[in-house]
């Protein structure tokens, strides 16, 4: 206590918070402490409707417990305490006639609005243990959730999956792999209890070399919808070319966006792919840990990712990327992946040197 005092210059609030530690170490091993702050020395301002007490009961009066003093067997402690007619509704003292309501298990302060599991009503507490609640739910681009401790509505997070290259394939769960397979592929499908079904294949080819590939186009099958994108950015809807933009269903559009072929809908699922070798597809959490394919399992682990079909761990990218094989009878190709190419230090130590100029600050 000295020691702090004279580093600060004989701080008052110092003082007061090395007092206000003595008393407590005091009082729980059960010493009468008398009043020792006044208006002028370590005052302590208390909320509305409550008052500062040097041995105020450790289990005060709540609205859910208005005899937990009656019942209290710790030692008292430095609080302030509500006034005579009020009790704790959480952190306020208010009179009891203004109590909140206990829903559900949990208590809710008068006045305030709160979710029902699901988010299929939303309740207003009224006070006096009384709840109005009507149907309701979420927006289309909300889901139920907690967030900061509190169930409701929120904006959905978003998840991406992007191919690019020849081609390289960084999953939902942001894990970077290889593979050179040149047949056709599950990229990504609901393979989970989903009120949306859907699955996103990508025909991937061999340029100038069997031991690379790229995208040469992809399709998406939504429930009785067919859109394909080929080279070239040409799109099918059901097998008949169309125009850009084009809304084959209301919840479905697919436009230009750039150099892009987008596929937006309401469901909270959208890809975009330029008709040569790169595609984005992303998802909004409701489909965390619904997913499969080559984009992996979105469950915010990537130890999970490499799940095959058959449901068994790949123990490489190519073992991986072979069971996500879809039948094509379209398009013939080379069922045999040239293997994951071996990064050796020496090769891993050059590509670094090159590559760090990106990095660089002043690259």
């Amino acid at each position: 206590c000295v020691v702090e005092l004279c580093l600060l210059a004989g701080s008052q609030d110092a003082l007061c918070n090395a007092l206000q530690i003595y008393a407590d170490a005091c009082q729980n091993a059960g010493v009468n402490i008398p009043p020792w702050r006044n208006s002028t020395f370590c005052r302590v301002n208390c909320r509305v409707n409550s008052h500062y007490n040097a041995c105020a009961s450790a289990c005060p009066a709540t609205c859910t417990d208005r005899f937990a003093p009656e019942n209290c067997s710790k030692p008292c402690v430095e609080d302030c305490e509500c006034n005579m007619g009020s009790v704790l509704s959480g952190s306020s003292c208010v009179a009891v006639e203004n109590c909140g309501c206990v829903y559900n298990n949990k208590y809710y302060e008068k006045g305030t609005m709160f979710w029902e599991e699901g988010c299929v009503k939303r309740c207003r507490c009224t006070g006096n243990d009384h709840t109005e609640c009507e149907a309701a739910s979420c927006g289309a681009e909300e889901i139920c959730k907690v967030q900061d401790g509190n169930l409701g509505c929120y904006r959905a997070d978003t998840a991406k999956c992007h191919i690019y290259g020849d081609p390289h394939y960084t999953t939902f769960d942001r894990k970077l792999y290889h593979f050179q397979g040149a047949c056709n592929y599950t990229v990504t499908e609901t393979c989970g209890n989903t009120s949306v079904q859907f699955s996103v294949t990508s025909r991937n080819e061999h340029r100038g070399s069997p031991t690379w590939s790229a995208i040469n186009s992809i399709a998406l099958r939504l429930d009785d919808l067919h859109v394909a994108v080929r080279k070239h950015k040409l799109v099918y809807v059901d097998g008949v070319r169309v125009d850009l933009p084009v809304n084959p269903r209301s919840s479905v559009r697919v436009s230009m966006a750039g150099s892009f072929v987008m596929v937006q809908t309401d469901f909270g699922f959208q890809l975009k792919f330029n008709g040569d070798a790169e595609l984005f597809v992303m998802v909004d959490e409701r489909y965390k840990g619904q997913l499969c394919g080559l984009c992996g399992t979105y469950t915010d682990d990537q130890l999970d990712d490499f799940l095959m079909r058959d449901g068994i761990l790949a123990l490489d990218s190519n073992q991986f990327g072979n069971s996500w094989r879809v039948t094509d009878d379209d398009w013939l190709c080379n069922q045999t992946a040239p293997p994951p190419h071996a990064c050796e230090p020496s090769s891993n130590e050059e590509a670094e040197e090159y590559c760090k100029i990106i990095l660089a600050s002043n690259g």
